[in-house]
């Protein structure tokens, strides 16, 4: 499997579970992609081992790197990136 590379903008809230990215959109050079996705939640301790993030940083844009990943929710299959 292939990670994949999209953008989005951090939202901080104080979930110690979780950090929270909205407006997720495939990064394609020169190319104004369209969301993809609402919001994807990342483990903390997924991000915090490569960087922390901070209150300061919310709405701010970044470039996530990850693998997609299904799994079920409430009986409904979900999307996910890790």
């Amino acid at each position: 499997m292939k990670p994949i590379l999209v953008t989005g903008k951090f939202k901080h809230t104080e979930n110690e579970t979780w950090y929270t990215f909205t407006t997720i959109r495939p990064y394609i050079v020169n190319c104004r992609a369209y969301t993809i996705c609402d919001h994807i939640n990342i483990k903390r301790g997924d991000v915090d081992q490569w960087r922390r993030m901070y209150r300061a940083e919310h709405n701010r844009k970044f470039y996530i790197v990850g693998f997609l990943y299904t799994y079920t929710h409430y009986g409904v299959e979900r999307g996910g990136l890790k």
